[in-house]
């Protein structure tokens, strides 16, 4: 028998987990509204990875949803040796399912980890393709030295950086009218603490 201490430390641990399980519940839906959200912005700008990122028929018909598209990058970017034992295992008792369906059951089974995953991929590639822009830039300037660029306003390429950086770290974008330079900053300071590794994401 318990005495009347141990009994109430235990329901509040109880309490505790249920209360626990429901944050976890607000947090994932709250998570899924944002990748939600972000996804029909993609498709409304149309930019530079969009077409990248939609899901062609056939995947759609697998069971794949534009939320499964950064997971489903990342499970497609594995050599083929690791993808195909991924896939071996997803497809035990189902010797006759397409590589399709099998690659759905492996996203669907393993989509968090993945999904951050695949978001460090294309962030990755962002980053690359801002850090070009950037050299040019400063080719730019070393041939006709000028801060004019500076107050100009924020590229479309810094806007949709900025965004995923900030999703990607969980920070507050920037807000207001920002300029190119502040923009600029504001990416070379963050970027500064990024931790990138698609094979084993550091703090994920």
């Amino acid at each position: 028998m318990f005495d009347k201490d141990e009994v109430s430390r235990r329901r509040k641990l109880a309490d505790a987990k249920a209360r626990e399980a429901k944050l976890r519940e607000e947090l994932a839906a709250i998570q899924k509204a944002k990748r939600s959200a972000r996804s029909g912005i993609d498709q409304i700008t149309r930019h530079e990875n969009w077409h990248a990122r939609t899901l062609a028929a056939a995947d759609r018909r697998a069971g794949y949803t534009g939320e499964m598209a950064s997971a489903r990058l990342y499970l497609r970017s594995l050599p083929v040796d690791k993808y195909s034992a991924i896939l071996a295992q997803y497809a035990m008792g189902s010797s006759d399912a397409d590589n399709l369906s099998v690659e759905v059951a492996a996203v669907r089974a393993n989509f968090d980890q993945w999904h951050r995953k695949g978001e460090a991929i294309i962030l990755d590639r962002e980053r690359r393709a801002y850090a070009e822009e950037c050299a040019r830039w400063a080719d730019r300037e070393a041939s006709q030295p000028t801060q004019s660029w500076r107050a100009k306003p924020m590229t479309r390429g810094q806007y949709f950086l900025i965004a995923r950086t900030a999703e990607f770290l969980n920070v507050a974008e920037p807000t207001g009218k920002i300029t190119r330079g502040a923009a600029h900053d504001w990416l070379k300071t963050h970027d500064a603490n990024l931790r990138l590794r698609p094979d084993g994401l550091e703090g994920s």
